[in-house]
């Protein structure tokens, strides 16, 4: 696992509180262990709709907002945050998304998103962006972060928990597998799932499951009768394989 440097990261005032959304317990898992690193004192929730109902009774000082979620998505769960009859609805906040396009970032951050983190987050990432969205300071010096920082999470977590996690992941895989092979349409539920499934990939070190799941999100419906069998083939295969 690569390190960063703790002396990059400013002293936060010991307290603070942050919730992580996101639909993906893997996701949480991660964020929640760096943000714990940090000082922070944590809360969760698994849906937009869980959060408004959490953000309605308590008080944070951070929400870090996954913005791929099946039900309300992230854009429109900050914006009923933002509707609340509470005095800290201007709570800030942080998105944190599988999409790399500039466009999709502008889209998001035009949203009232203090900040923007891309998945997987590494922590020298996460790291720099806190201060900026505290203080409104850049943290200069801090060493750049990979794009796309694989195999941390077994040398964070430990072999117990990746290979349970990973068990999980192999069954969402397979289950994935057979909605495909049962329909000869690519739905939007899909494409949402496979979206769901490369972040859990980039951040267990699978790449090809990552790049497939990467192809299939981003399919248009009219390009999948000629994608769709070698796609069922190259999962037939990574599960084959595992």
């Amino acid at each position: 696992m690569e390190q960063y440097a703790t002396t990059h990261v400013p002293a936060f005032p010991s307290g603070l509180n942050a919730l992580v959304v996101d639909d993906t317990e893997i996701n949480r898992l991660i964020l929640r262990d760096m943000l714990q690193e940090m000082g922070f004192e944590l809360e969760e929730a698994e849906s937009g709709k869980e959060a408004v109902s959490i953000v309605h009774n308590q008080a944070f000082d951070i929400v870090l907002l996954d913005i791929s979620m099946p039900g309300i998505d992230g854009i429109e769960t900050l914006n009923l945050i933002r509707a609340l009859p509470v005095a800290w609805r201007d709570v800030p906040a942080i998105a944190v998304t599988a999409h790399a396009g500039e466009k999709d970032h502008a889209v998001i951050l035009s949203a009232d998103f203090r900040g923007l983190l891309v998945k997987p987050v590494p922590k020298a990432r996460i790291a720099a962006e806190l201060p900026r969205v505290f203080y409104g300071q850049a943290v200069t010096d801090a060493p750049e972060a990979p794009v796309c920082q694989m195999g941390e999470f077994e040398a964070r977590f430990g072999r117990e928990k990746y290979q349970e996690v990973m068990s999980r992941f192999h069954a969402d895989l397979g289950q994935l597998r057979t909605d495909l092979h049962g329909v000869p349409q690519l739905a939007p539920c899909h494409r949402q799932e496979a979206h769901r499934l490369a972040g859990s990939a980039a951040i267990l070190d699978q790449e090809r499951a990552w790049e497939l799941m990467q192809l299939i999100s981003g399919c248009q419906a009219e390009q999948w009768g000629d994608l769709r069998p070698q796609c069922l083939a190259d999962l037939d295969d990574i599960l084959a394989a595992d």
